[in-house]
């Protein structure tokens, strides 16, 4: 329900900006007849990018606005703006906007799409990031046909497929450019990986894990039958994992100019960050022995939970280099702070026997055996991010992009690291801890994720 508010929200931002740019008919597409030129502003002409006027020859390459009128008979060169001998063409066609669009400053050169030569922006980009799978345990091995030796089917690299999101970035620039402020606003909305088998009693399915009861010798591999033939015995039964990975970050940052020529600008980014990372990880699995017991059912149920949420600063230098209608793009970040992590660990089991003897619940799952519990704790860490992006200006105010991301997080507290398969099998289907487990300290491991950015960028 969370990230489905979420995404509507942005949805709903995202129409009313396409909604008021195309009230806005201030300014003429690249089919308009009229003419922009970077030496010949009068009071509240558009300086533009590559336009050209009906049965003109002039381009003007620079992008701004001025509102000085020049000297009778003169012609007002903007800073950087193109040499004046193309200025002699251009009363061919100017085009006059309304000076309460006009900028007091000149706003530079790299034009409007992707930078300030209109004071507001919005960014809207869809995300096709993979995660680094989750490292683990083994958790659920099979075999192909009876008698084969078995396989891990579920677990070790948990998570590694597509996690689609989305990612709004909005703001508005002052002084002509030189300074901004922005907030951006991204997330991860079905980054899961799901698992269910079951066996009729041909095929061997189980639960593996570390055996510690010395019983039947050193410690060592060993697994629990779920559905196959073992001991002489037949057994049914199918397993059910799922592992859930939720991304959601927000940042409200400020931009300053640092420099600017022809074809490129620079912004210093600083700003406020947040992340919020969880991640969950249940097994459930059942198992009828059809032997001996016809009636016995046996059930287990395994829930690891953690909450990573990042506090922090960020510090990073935008730069933006323009050629014509393409521009690229290239964003580096890093963010400084505190990750508060939260664990939540919890089991439970079953036994069921023929009737009218009663259900039989136990707090032992199969690989929680007394690490059950919230743990909590602060590490500082940071993040560093990585953007690079290809956009193609369509109109004046609008562009198509294509770009890359790369996040790494140093400290993340993940389901996966949370498991201990140090299993006693004597306390299965006990209330009995297993003293090995029962002294749990929170695990964290590095983590990134990287992927594709599909998106669309408005000025108005």
């Amino acid at each position: 329900m969370k990230r489905r508010k979420l995404r509507l929200s942005c949805l709903l931002l995202l129409v009313g900006a396409v909604n008021a740019n195309a009230q806005d008919t201030r300014f003429p597409s690249y089919d308009d007849d009229a003419v922009f030129v970077g030496d010949t502003a009068d009071t509240g002409t558009y300086v533009g990018d590559s336009y050209v006027g009906s049965g003109s020859s002039v381009r003007g390459e620079t992008v701004g606005w001025s509102e000085t009128a020049p000297a009778a008979g003169g012609s007002h060169h903007l800073p950087g703006s193109h040499s004046a001998h193309r200025s002699q063409h251009a009363t061919q066609g100017h085009y006059h906007a309304p000076s309460s669009y006009a900028s007091s400053e000149y706003c530079g050169e790299i034009g409007s799409v992707l930078h300030g030569c209109n004071p507001k922006w919005l960014r809207a980009e869809t995300l096709l990031w993979f995660p680094k799978g989750r490292d683990g345990s083994p958790l659920v091995s099979a075999n192909t046909a009876t008698g084969d030796p078995l396989q891990t089917v579920f677990g070790n690299d948990i998570g590694e497929g597509l996690a689609p999101g989305f990612r709004l970035d909005f703001g508005h620039y002052f002084a002509g450019g030189q300074y901004g402020l922005g907030a951006r606003v991204w997330g991860l909305y079905d980054a899961s990986d799901d698992f269910s088998a079951s066996s009729d009693g041909t095929r061997d399915l189980a639960r593996p894990f570390f055996n510690t009861n010395p019983v039947f010798g050193p410690p060592r591999d060993d697994f629990a039958i779920i559905g196959g033939v073992l001991g002489g015995e037949t057994f049914t039964g199918s397993v059910n994992a799922e592992s859930e990975l939720d991304m959601i970050a927000t940042e409200a940052y400020g931009r300053m100019m640092l420099g600017q020529g022809a074809g490129f600008h620079v912004d210093l980014l600083g700003g406020y960050s947040y992340f919020g990372i969880d991640d969950t990880l249940t097994i459930n699995s059942s198992t009828t022995n059809v032997t001996t017991d016809p009636g016995l059912v046996r059930t287990f149920r395994d829930s690891y939970e953690t909450e990573n949420h990042f506090h922090g600063g960020q510090i990073g230098l935008e730069t933006i280099l323009k050629q014509g209608r393409w521009s690229l793009l290239t964003l580096t970040k890093v963010h400084l702070g505190n990750v508060r992590q939260q664990v939540n660990i919890d089991g439970s089991s079953t036994r069921q026997v023929a009737a009218p003897v009663p259900l039989e619940t136990f707090d032992n799952g199969f690989l929680v055996q007394g690490q059950q519990g919230q743990y909590e704790r602060d590490q500082f860490t940071f993040v560093p991010e990585l953007n690079l992006k290809l956009a193609y200006m369509l109109r004046r105010n609008i562009s198509l992009s294509v770009g890359y991301s790369f996040l790494y997080w140093d400290d993340l507290a993940l389901a996966s690291d949370q498991i201990d398969n140090r299993v006693d099998g004597a306390l299965l289907l006990t209330d009995d801890p297993n003293p090995v487990q029962e002294d749990f300290t929170i695990r964290d491991s590095g983590f990134w994720i990287q992927g594709i950015d599909l998106g669309v960028t408005i000025d108005f």
